[in-house]
C-alpha cells in the first residue's frame, strides 16, 4: 500500500473540509431562497411543516413577538441589558429554551444576542462565521467572517420590529464600542490561559453550578462572583450565594 507524505494528507483533508463547507453553504442558500427554515430555534418564531416531507418554514409567534418588541423598545430608550433581564425574570416571562441549569431565566448575553439578530427586522443572514483551528491543538473555534462575505436575503414577512428601531439599537451598541466600554476582541487561545486571574474559567458555584467570574463592583479589590447571582435576577431562580471574600488577584 502506497503511503502519502503527511503534508499531502493534511492538504487533502483541508481541501475536503473546504468542499464540504461550500456544499453546506449552497444547501442553506437554496433552502432560504425557497422560503424554508434552515435549522435552529429563534425566539419569536415557530416552525410549521411544508408538504409531506421534513421541510419547515418559519412564522411569527405573536406571543413571543410581543416580548421581542418590548426588549427592543427598552434598549432603544437606554435601558441596560441587565435591567431588561431583571424585568423579564421578575415578571416570570418564559425565556428561550436553554441547555443550562438556568432553564427558564433570562440573562444579559441572551438579550444582547437577540438585539443583534437581523431576522427581527426582516433580513435573513448566514455565512457570518467560520471555524479556525486553534494553534497546537485539534480543536476549532468559531470566528466571525468579514461583513462583505455575509449572505443576505430579505424576508419582510418575518419582520417583528421596524428597521428604524433595530438600527437605533445598533447605533447605541456602536457608541459603547467607540467609548471603549465593550470593545473586546477574542483570540484563538482560551481566555483561561491569557487571563491574569489564576482560577478563570475553572471555578463553579457550590450552590447552583454556574461559572464564577471576576467582578470588581467598582472597588479596588476584585472578587469571584457567581454569574447566576450577578446576571440572572429573579426572586425564585437566582442563586443566592454572595460574592466570595477571597481576592481574585491573590
Amino acid at each position: 500500500m502506497t503511503e502519502f507524505p503527511p503534508a499531502s494528507t493534511a492538504a487533502c483533508r483541508a481541501a475536503g473540509r473546504s468542499s464540504w463547507g461550500r456544499r453546506i453553504g449552497h444547501g442553506i442558500q437554496t433552502r432560504a431562497r425557497r422560503g424554508l427554515h434552515t435549522g435552529g430555534r429563534c425566539y419569536g418564531y415557530s416552525t410549521v411543516p411544508v408538504g409531506e416531507g421534513e421541510s419547515k418554514r418559519l412564522q411569527i409567534n405573536h406571543g413571543e413577538a410581543v416580548i421581542v418588541k418590548e426588549i427592543f423598545e427598552l434598549s432603544a430608550t437606554g435601558v441596560s441589558l441587565k435591567r431588561i433581564a431583571k424585568n423579564l425574570n421578575v415578571r416570570h416571562v418564559p425565556a428561550p429554551r436553554s441547555k443550562s441549569i438556568h432553564r427558564g431565566t433570562w440573562c444579559p448575553t441572551a438579550i444582547r444576542a437577540m438585539l443583534k439578530r437581523q431576522l427581527y427586522k426582516g433580513d435573513f443572514v448566514w455565512n457570518r462565521s467560520k471555524f479556525v483551528k486553534v494553534p497546537g491543538t485539534n480543536k476549532r473555534r468559531s470566528r466571525p467572517r468579514p461583513e462583505n462575505e455575509w449572505k443576505r436575503l430579505s424576508v419582510p414577512d418575518l419582520a417583528i420590529v421596524p428597521a428604524e428601531m433595530w438600527n437605533a439599537v445598533q447605533f447605541r451598541f456602536r457608541s459603547f464600542v467607540e467609548a471603549g466600554e465593550t470593545d473586546r476582541k477574542c483570540g484563538l487561545v482560551s481566555r483561561s490561559i491569557t487571563s491574569p486571574y489564576l482560577f478563570s474559567n475553572r471555578l463553579k458555584c457550590g450552590k447552583c453550578g454556574s461559572n464564577l467570574i471576576v467582578s470588581s463592583g467598582g472597588k479596588k479589590n476584585p472578587k469571584y462572583v457567581c454569574t447566576g447571582y450577578l446576571n440572572r435576577v429573579s426572586a425564585q431562580t437566582t442563586c443566592e450565594s454572595e460574592p466570595t471574600r477571597s481576592r481574585a488577584n491573590c
